[in-house]
């Protein structure tokens, strides 16, 4: 990976990042690290590398989400994972995705592992494209220029920016946690307050 992004620097990230968004066990924020340190050695321009890595990571992203909108009908229909989405199950998650859409959409940027499936999903619910697209931009406007600048601007710390990111994710991950513990608590505390008061 670090031998391609040196030589081919701009087809070469756009190659790795492209690739990752489908799910391949491949961490966005090593590509974009590497982008932004070759940068500030030289081998690219950071005005062109930075909008290769927004390119191929939205890019990627909406490219999976049309594939649900053409796809997602079939899941229901496989044996065995069809089971588990019957027709009950799906309006609910259909009016989650309308409801919440947006929020889903942004936060799904910073948990990886969970960001093919969740674009796939939300195409297969029709969620609107312009929504897809604006919150999985407006996550990436937050997280790739982050990623390619503090390499290029600390080239000669490089390990102490390994460390600053590292740290950073585990932050965003732990808040991303509580925020949606807290979201899910609150809804079922309502819940069963509703079911009280109907009892």
């Amino acid at each position: 990976m670090e031998e391609l992004i040196q030589h081919l620097p701009y087809l070469g990230l756009f190659t790795i990042l492209f690739i990752s968004g489908f799910g391949v066990p491949i961490p966005e924020d090593i590509p974009l690290v590497l982008g932004g340190y070759y940068c500030a050695k030289g081998d690219a321009r950071i005005e062109i590398m930075l909008p290769v890595g927004l390119i191929s990571i939205i890019g990627a992203d909406f490219l999976v989400y049309l594939m649900g909108r053409r796809f997602g009908h079939i899941v229901p229909n496989l044996p065995v994972i069809g089971r588990y989405f019957n027709e009950a199950r799906l309006a609910r998650a259909a009016e989650a995705f309308h409801q919440h859409g947006a929020k889903i959409i942004f936060f799904a940027r910073f948990l990886p592992g969970l960001r093919t499936p969740i674009y796939f999903t939300a195409g297969s619910f029709k969620l609107p494209a312009w929504k897809m697209l604006s919150m999985d931009g407006a996550a990436a406007l937050l997280s790739v220029p982050l990623l390619m600048l503090l390499p290029y601007y600390y080239a000669d710390h490089i390990d102490k920016v390994w460390v600053w990111i590292h740290q950073g994710q585990m932050t965003v991950l732990a808040t991303v946690v509580i925020l949606i513990t807290g979201f899910v608590g609150i809804k079922y505390f309502r819940y069963r307050r509703r079911n009280k008061i109907a009892s």
